[in-house]
């Protein structure tokens, strides 16, 4: 999960973990995580998801 903070470094707007991926941060036992799931905001996403290689859809 560190390197999810160093992507979302380059974010200019509030972004979360959740799910899974929070529980665990918590120090809860949250079972196989498979992923971290990130909520962002629209323009981040539009700056930070291309340059990482994840084309944007509608």
């Amino acid at each position: 999960m560190k390197a999810i903070g160093n992507v979302m470094a380059e974010a200019h707007d509030p972004w979360w973990i959740i799910a899974s991926a929070a529980v665990a941060l918590h120090g809860a036992d949250p079972g196989h995580v498979a992923d971290v799931d990130v909520l962002l905001s629209v323009a981040d996403a539009r700056r930070i998801l291309p340059a990482i290689g994840i084309e944007l859809r509608p």
